[in-house]
């Protein structure tokens, strides 16, 4: 009985090879990194790496001789983290082309006083001179000796309404207080102060001053 050799043959190794469109989108995925707050240009990158991206790995998924998932991966990761900083970037520059980040939008205008006094009402204008109204809720009359329209910064007097007489406010009423000289801001542009009313009670004197602190918020008319 003749012995029968088998022959095993030995598997064929199939060499994958790397995909291209992986390459693509790792390498752009990186360029978009680098690249994402250049206008318009910065957008070229991070599209086309997540594009080669996912296009690599559908060719991965259908072609078994194709590798490079992980290059894939990376390339669309990094396309998408450029892509935010990218977005951020393109809505805070339409915002400011659109003065919506300007201070004069989104600040508010107003006028504060601490317990006592409320601010009724108020005008600064670019040649200096400014109007603020006053109401008096001390509960009974007061003597104001000054007014004082200082920089919030420095706390310098940008103007002043002292005098020699006092100006009475009577309990719940409201006084108009006007000022020259004050040096504000360019018209059109919102000016902060800080205010100090000095006043005394009508039926005490002048060695008993008091002084009442506030600010204003407003635009340069």
């Amino acid at each position: 009985m003749e012995d029968t050799i088998l022959e095993k043959t030995a598997p064929q190794v199939v060499e994958k090879k790397t995909s291209g469109k992986a390459i693509a989108s790792l390498v752009l995925g990186i360029i978009a990194l680098l690249l994402w707050w250049v206008p318009l240009l910065g957008w070229v990158p991070i599209v086309l790496s997540i594009i080669f991206g996912f296009g690599a790995l559908k060719q991965i998924k259908n072609n078994s001789e194709v590798e490079g998932k992980g290059l894939a991966i990376a390339g669309i990761v990094m396309g998408f983290l450029a892509m935010v900083p990218a977005v951020l970037f393109v809505l805070i520059g339409t915002m400011a082309f659109f003065g919506v980040l300007n201070p004069n939008v989104m600040v508010p205008e107003k006028c504060t006083m601490s317990t006592g006094i409320s601010c009724k009402d108020y005008a600064f204008y670019g040649t200096g001179a400014a109007s603020i109204a006053f109401e008096n809720n001390m509960g009974k009359s007061i003597q104001v000796t000054d007014v004082k329209v200082m920089d919030y910064r420095t706390g310098d007097i940008k103007c002043t309404t002292s005098t020699l007489t006092p100006i009475e406010m009577v309990n719940g009423s409201e006084v108009t207080f006007d000022f020259q000289g004050c040096n504000f801001r360019d018209s059109g542009k919102k000016d902060k102060v800080n205010l100090e009313i000095h006043y005394y009670f009508a039926n005490t004197s002048p060695e008993f001053t008091q002084v009442v602190n506030g600010e204003v918020l407003t635009e340069v008319q």
